[in-house]
Parts: structure tokens; sequence; C-alpha cells
């Protein structure tokens, strides 16, 4: 059909999984049944199977489904709404809504409309070109990685928009100033995980998530603290280690391979096998590396076993000198009483509801929650 509905529910009994063994001493023979439905607008057509997992030794059981399009132009992009629920269902409609000029290909912009039975109109946003601005129905346009508007009987009472610069709806405008914020790291201290880049970064409180790497590889960091540095840099103090492998060295080859053993490096794959910081364990000498296989590197540049003494070891870091560091902005606002928001973010941002304009700057959200009234 236009919309595949699936429903999942949790089994009882003493199973891995279960509601007896996930909630223990919490867990109620009379409460409602738990579920997980599956809603995936826009599936005319396709195929759909499912297949069961069933492990005799944990005892577990549980079941898999799949949606396939066949035929041609397979380049797709789905927009899965996920509901749990206790007992009863709470989503009464979904239905994806049209995006004016929208591509053909998995990096289209994707919106769907999401009604509850308690009366909130939803609409959940995502595109993989956020520097476009689209257009939806009913006058609004966004231009953003995701975005989410929810209203009420009052209008809108919940905005959020990430990786973005726009949301534009009747009731409700706001601009963001920058979609991201993005450095190159210029020196790296691993004993005080700290990290120097070459742009200004601000200080929007502890607990903030950046990425950090290339496109070959990346990971994602939390802050725990931010220093101004000389002219347009900053200091990024991390609250974990970067340190992801220590082996100890068997062999190094002329061509600049290293061979590592006993130890195992279990990161080889997509995504996990190229351009990793490498160290000796003095951290006297730096080089750049791809995985060859799970006990060898290949490093990049002159590399001799003297490298590595005193140690014997190589180290793989998870960020060195010449990666970039981009944490996506964001900002929402969410009403908590009458003509009354809650507003967080992490860059500069205008907001207007209704006749009310308030202008909140990058440093005001380390103070975050802030509120806003509105006339």
């Amino acid at each position: 059909p236009d919309t595949l509905v699936a429903t999942w529910r949790y089994g009882r009994g003493d199973g891995i999984g279960s509601e007896n063994q996930m909630l223990g001493a919490n867990f109620l023979e009379a409460a409602p049944r738990k579920f997980t439905r599956l809603h995936l607008p826009g599936s005319t057509g396709m195929r759909a199977l499912y297949a069961d997992t069933d492990c005799k030794k944990l005892t577990y059981r549980f079941t898999n489904l799949m949606v396939q399009k066949r035929g041609t132009n397979l380049e797709s992009a789905f927009a899965a709404i996920i509901e749990p629920f206790v007992g009863e269902p709470f989503i009464e409609s979904v239905k994806l809504a049209s995006v004016d000029g929208n591509e053909n290909d998995a990096l289209r912009a994707v919106a769907a409309s999401v009604r509850t039975k308690n009366g909130l109109d939803d609409l959940c946003f995502a595109d993989g070109r956020p520097d476009k601005i689209r257009s939806l129905p009913a006058g609004t346009r966004i231009a953003g990685d995701f975005a989410y508007i929810s209203r009420d009987a009052d209008g809108v009472r919940q905005a959020t928009l990430s990786g973005g610069t726009l949301i534009e709806t009747p009731g409700l405008t706001l601009r963001v100033a920058q979609r991201e914020r993005t450095g190159r790291v210029t020196a790296v201290d691993y004993a005080k995980k700290q990290i120097q880049i070459d742009q200004p970064w601000p200080s929007t409180g502890e607990g903030g998530v950046f990425e950090i790497g290339s496109p070959e590889r990346s990971t994602s960091y939390t802050l725990s603290a931010v220093e101004p540095g000389l002219g347009n840099s900053a200091l990024l103090t991390v609250t974990g280690g970067a340190e992801y492998f220590r082996g100890e060295i068997s062999e190094v080859d002329k061509d600049g391979s290293v061979t590592v053993n006993p130890q195992r490096f279990f990161g080889h794959g997509t995504g996990m096998d190229k351009n990793w910081t490498v160290s000796n364990e003095a951290r006297t000498k730096f080089w750049r590396a791809s995985v060859v296989r799970s006990e060898k590197f290949q490093l990049e540049g002159e590399v001799n076993r003297e490298d590595f003494e005193p140690g014997g070891k190589l180290l793989l870091w998870e960020y060195g000198v010449g990666d970039t560091v981009r944490q996506r902005t964001f900002a929402s606002l969410r009403r908590t009483g009458p003509k009354t928001y809650e507003v967080t973010g992490n860059t500069d941002v205008e907001i207007i509801v209704g006749d009310t304009t308030r202008k909140f700057t990058a440093l005001d959200f380390a103070k975050a929650p802030l509120q806003m009234t509105v006339k």
C-alpha cells in the first residue's frame, strides 16, 4: 500500500529482550503489552519480506522486516516513522508532504506529516542538500539537514532546526546565522585532551558535541571547555581520550608498512581503515596511516624501525594535526506556558513568533535554557 505499517509486540518470558528481562523487578503481568510500530509512507508497489532470527542458545527471537524497491531508477530515500506505545497506539495518520522542485535521488528532501490522537500536527523534515531552501505545503520553507515543526490548537508549540539556516512557517520564522562551524587542527596535546584549531569557537557551555577527522574517517567528541586562542584560533578541551590502539611492533618494511604482534586491530573496514594518526610511544614522530589488515598498517612517508624506539610500539590516535573539526549548529524553541517559550541553541539566531522578534547569540546559550515571551 502507499503506507506500510508493521507492528512488533514485545515478548514475555525469560528470554533476552523480553519485558520480564528488561524490566526486572518492575515487571507487572497485569500491565498493558508493549509495542513498536513502523510507518513507512511512499511504499506503493514495493516488495515486503520478513525473516526470523531465532537463537536457542541465548533464548531470544525477533523478526526482521525488509522493504525492497525493484526495477530501474533504484536510488531511494525512505522516511520511517517509529511509534513505540503501551496498550494503544497514539499516531492517527502518517503521510509524505510534497516538496516543490524536489530531486529524485538519495539526497532528495523528505518530509513526513504526522498527526497524533491528542491533536498534534507534526512535520518531520530531512534533506541531503541543506543549503537549498525547500518550499512545502501551507507556506512553509525550510533549509537544513533536519527540521521539526509541531502544532497544536494554539499554533506552533515546538520547532527545531539542525544543520540549517531557515524555518519559515505561518506563525513562526527561525533564521540561523550559520549552518555549521568548522576549523582545522593545528596542534594537539593528547595528555591534556586539548585540540588547537585555526578558527574562533564560541563557548556555549559544557557538553557540546562536534565531529573531528576527514571525509575518509571521522568520530565525535564532547567538549568540556573552550578557551580563545591568539588571533582567529581556539583551544578545545574534550572529555574523552584519543588513543585508539597500541600494538607491539614485529616488523617494519621498506615500503612503510608496519606489522604488530600479537595484538589485533579490530577496526578494519569501510569508514575505519583510512587516515589514522600514528605515532611512536614517545610521541616524537607522527605519520598518517591506513589499515592493510588487522595487524598491518601502511604509513605515509619515510619509516624506520628506529623511529619507534624506545618502546617498540605503534599508537593509533583518533585525530591529529591537519584534521577538520565540524559542528552542526542548531536552534530550538518549545512552548512552556501561555505566550512563553524555552529557547536553546549553539549559534546566533533570530526568532519571530507572531509580532515578537528576538535575537540570541551563541554566547547567550551558555546560560541556556533561555526564555522568550511573546505578545
